[in-house]
């Protein structure tokens, strides 16, 4: 405090913005530096699953996934006509419930078949992982 017992208003308003700058700069500088380690750490992550191919681009995987639900929807279209004729000569329910069990089984069948060949072929020709196969 000055001699008068004033304070110069524009020169403590100054140390005052300053202060804080240099509180606030300091703290934000660790917790910028905290995320660019952490953001660094995940990109390496990334980058190590994308070459152990554990990742592949998010294209790739609508184009199996659309191509396997355009043949699970042709197959399922189709269903009527190829077991109309055996389920007309059934009497049983159980019978007719067994035979479009089979069919059915057959259609996820083939789909869950097109998305291991994919996952396959995008792991470099390694099986696709167990538990790929039971996520389709």
């Amino acid at each position: 405090m000055p001699s008068n017992g004033r304070y110069n208003l524009k020169a403590a308003i100054a140390a005052w913005a300053q202060y804080h700058a240099d509180g606030k700069s300091g703290s934000n500088m660790a917790e910028e530096k905290r995320l660019l380690v952490i953001a660094q750490r995940k990109k390496i992550e990334q980058e190590t699953r994308e070459r152990s191919r554990e990742l592949v681009p998010l294209a790739d995987a609508q184009t199996a996934f659309s191509a396997a639900m355009v043949m699970i929807g042709s197959q399922l279209d189709g269903l009527p006509g190829r077991v109309a004729g055996e389920v007309a000569g059934l009497t049983e329910p159980a019978a007719v419930r067994s035979l479009l069990f089979e069919e059915t089984r057959r259609i996820r069948d083939a789909a869950a078949t097109k998305l291991e060949t994919w996952a396959s072929d995008s792991n470099g020709g390694e099986p696709a992982s167990a538990a790929t196969a039971e996520d389709c």
